[in-house]
């Protein structure tokens, strides 16, 4: 985001999460919270989404069929608009997946099962904080 976003129906999230439950479960909480969400149940389609669309942050499961979410936080990198990143992953503290994520320097890193409210904390951080 290039401006102080005043609002959380300013933010646009794309969500991947190859886990139809979770992501219909996570999709409706961060809608009602007042996101704009945007849902993507692989890497291949979450790439599709950030190539055509505008998203101010992605929520990102690790483990996904075929690429991975690393594929997408690398692709969302390669975007000329800075976008924030959190990583959502069933892998716990000191697993490689876990040190790679928290070794990218994304937004965030929440282990399954996690408090919805954690990662609503972080997002609203975003509605007061300037962007990239």
């Amino acid at each position: 985001m290039n401006e102080m976003t005043t609002s959380t129906k300013n933010l646009r999230l794309l969500l991947v999460e190859d886990e139809p439950e979770l992501l219909d479960l996570f999709a409706r909480r961060l809608a009602r919270a007042g996101y704009s969400v945007t849902p993507a149940p692989d890497a291949e389609e979450a790439i599709d989404k950030l190539n055509s669309h505008s998203f101010d942050a992605v929520i990102s499961d690790i483990q996904l069929p075929g690429k991975s979410g690393f594929d997408v936080f690398d692709f969302s990198r390669t975007l000329p608009k800075a976008v924030r990143f959190f990583f959502v992953t069933g892998h716990g503290e000191g697993t490689p997946e876990m040190n790679r994520a928290l070794g990218l320097g994304v937004d965030g890193v929440f282990s399954k099962p996690f408090f919805m409210k954690e990662l609503l904390e972080k997002l609203s951080a975003l509605v007061v904080t300037p962007g990239c």
